[in-house]
């Protein structure tokens, strides 16, 4: 598995989305020169041949026709769940972030050693990619580091986007890889314990008595919509539970659900965090 992706950069992406699944990976498709999935509900669609398990080779070749035929007819960028079969840690760059900063001292404590594959962003960042660790997504947005694991999902080479800076029509491009049975887990507790990452104390909230509900919601909805792909559900719930405290009624967080639908969460997802936070706003 993933023993030779550098060939995968001069692939088509009907022909890389089916090498992927034949070395195992589940995929799933993304807009055209976008990272927004293209299914109704994002990498939770991804498919594998895990599927076709017993199925006889008739059933496969379909499958295997099909695969082509869809990311051909659609020009689809190639989606990768995040925690079924692989972790990736995102180095971001954009914006001055210090995401190769951070690599460095990764590098040089030797995190990076356990890695199987490493490919570059168009926006000059990398993935490094790593044996599933069982975690969940996190991040750490100051450093420029993102844990895409359960819950996440990266863009594969070749897959493209449209990238504002630099300008142009830019590929993520496979760099080295092994297999990956050759590398090791890495956990995000690691990470920070490199970085001298301190897990934060629990925030507490002493809501203003004079502040009207509605603008404590109108707040919370302006803060979320700056959420990254890694704190989405996290910044959702915090915002629930703080509009609640606030003596915000249920009726009065529509501005939240249309906020997270547009950041790319799920219907589902939304309802139940939203709730959830809700739920433990109410019972401070």
């Amino acid at each position: 598995m993933i023993n030779d992706l550098v060939k995968f950069n001069d692939m088509s992406l009907a022909d890389a989305a089916l090498a992927f699944l034949d070395i195992g990976l589940s995929v799933f498709p993304c807009q055209p020169a976008d990272k927004r999935p293209a299914t109704t509900h994002g990498f939770k669609q991804a498919v594998s041949l895990d599927r076709l398990a017993g199925k006889d080779a008739e059933a496969v070749e379909k499958f295997r026709h099909d695969t082509i035929e869809f990311f051909s007819a659609g020009g689809y960028n190639i989606g990768l769940p995040t925690g079924l079969q692989v972790d990736v840690l995102d180095v971001d760059v954009k914006g001055g972030k210090p995401g190769l900063r951070a690599l460095r001292t990764l590098r040089d404590a030797g995190l990076l050693d356990g890695a199987v594959a490493t490919a570059e962003t168009p926006s000059g960042g990398y993935h490094v990619y790593y044996p599933v660790s069982g975690e969940k997504s996190k991040s750490i947005g100051s450093l420029g580091l993102d844990w895409k694991a359960q819950g996440g999902y990266v863009l594969a080479g070749p897959s493209a986007v449209m990238q504002a800076e630099p300008f142009g029509f830019r590929p993520y491009k496979w760099l080295w890889s092994r297999p990956l049975d050759a590398g090791s887990c890495l956990t995000w507790q690691q990470v920070m314990d490199c970085l001298g990452v301190k897990k934060p104390e629990p925030r507490v909230y002493d809501p203003d008595p004079f502040q009207k509900p509605e603008d404590v919601v109108d707040a919370m909805s302006r803060w979320l919509s700056s959420a990254n792909e890694g704190d989405r559900n996290k910044r959702l719930f915090w915002a629930a539970t703080r509009c609640a405290e606030a003596g915000a009624r249920e009726g009065q967080l529509q501005p939240l659900y249309d906020t997270a639908a547009r950041i790319g969460l799920t219907d589902g997802e939304i309802q139940a965090t939203v709730r959830s936070g809700y739920r433990t706003g109410t019972q401070q």
